[in-house]
């Protein structure tokens, strides 16, 4: 799961970068809110996959130790 994170992050970082050459920042309108938009959400995609990269460490770290749940009787009446 880890490396699905990584890959992510990469290829979304790739993209950002490739993406500021060719997206018209500097223009007016709806050019440049659809770029600033498309930039936006790519920050987004690379932040919540750096935070669940991180999470997932904390996370693995944190519950090294299985807990058993006790089962709970449920009781099933006649229609």
């Amino acid at each position: 799961m880890r490396q699905r994170y990584l890959i992510s992050l990469l290829m979304a970082s790739v993209l950002l970068v490739y993406s500021f050459e060719r997206l018209p920042l500097q223009e007016g309108g709806v050019a440049q809110i659809f770029s600033l938009s498309w930039i936006s959400f790519a920050v987004v995609v690379i932040l919540g996959n750096l935070y669940g990269l991180l999470h997932k460490k904390k996370q693995n770290a944190e519950t090294s130790v299985t807990v058993d749940m006790k089962k709970v009787k449920t009781r099933s009446y006649g229609r």
